[in-house]
């Protein structure tokens, strides 16, 4: 009784024309109290078998969620310096004239509030290194975690002997490494190894530095090949021994020799 099933299945011009196609079914100029009562049947069963099937997926977002301080920051020294006015505004305890107590920020500040995050990301990533599992790690004077290098007798910066320990999956470490890379004009893993080498240890650094720079849209952009074809063979008009004006060519710009 659907008139749309005559062209949804189909159906050749002469049944269109013979079709009700034009005036309805007969019913339906019968009065409303007169037209035909269908139940509706559902069959779940059947419905169910034709879903598409979907994989369950884990929606628990704690590991992958970005920590409170690394929110909406896409660079490390922003992330420094947002922190450093924190800080600050924690330590004077209000606003005076909509403004902290300095208009800008002095190089104990930043260094300051880079030492707290330091602790926070360690407090929370490394809380089992402080164990004696790790032999070669120990808390500095500020209560930063450091490891024991080999070269302790060398005479060098003190950060570089005993470098900062730091995680690999933690967004701090990824913002570290990405504006380390940036800064050093997209440098590959190896120095990006030997310039994080100079300050910090990380966990695995080259697994930490590599996932990083596979994500860098200027490398990628930078590193990929260019389209290229095979060259094609010339015409034999062009490779062939003739005399001169044997082959002329003329288009509508005139002669071509």
């Amino acid at each position: 009784m659907n008139i749309a099933d005559i062209l949804s299945r189909g159906c050749t011009p002469q049944q269109m024309l013979n079709s009700k196609w034009w005036e309805g079914p007969s019913w339906l100029k019968e009065n409303p109290e007169s037209w035909p009562v269908s139940d509706i049947i559902c069959q779940p069963n059947e419905v169910d078998i034709e879903k598409r099937k979907s994989k369950l997926v884990n929606m628990n977002l704690t590991e992958d969620t970005h920590p409170w301080y690394a929110e909406r920051v896409s660079d490390y020294d922003k992330m420094i310096r947002v922190f450093a006015w924190i800080l600050r505004f924690v330590k004077n305890g209000k606003v005076v004239n909509g403004k902290c107590k300095d208009s800008e920020l002095s190089q104990s500040e930043i260094a300051y509030s880079e030492k707290k995050l330091i602790l926070l990301v360690q407090s929370y990533y490394l809380s089992d290194a402080k164990s004696s599992n790790f032999t070669e790690t120990f808390l500095d004077n500020g209560g930063i975690l450091r490891v024991k290098t080999k070269i302790i007798n060398r005479n060098d910066d003190r950060s570089f002997l005993y470098p900062i320990l730091l995680p690999e999956k933690c967004e701090f470490t990824k913002l570290l490494i990405r504006t380390v890379h940036r800064k050093n004009c997209h440098a590959g893993i190896q120095m990006m190894q030997c310039l994080l080498r100079e300050r910090y240890w990380i966990i695995r650094a080259r697994k930490a530095i590599k996932n990083v720079l596979y994500n860098c849209v200027i490398c990628k952009r930078f590193k990929i090949k260019s389209m290229s074809s095979e060259p094609t063979p010339l015409p034999p008009d062009r490779v062939t021994d003739c005399a001169p004006f044997e082959s002329v060519g003329i288009d509508l710009a005139g002669h071509c020799f």
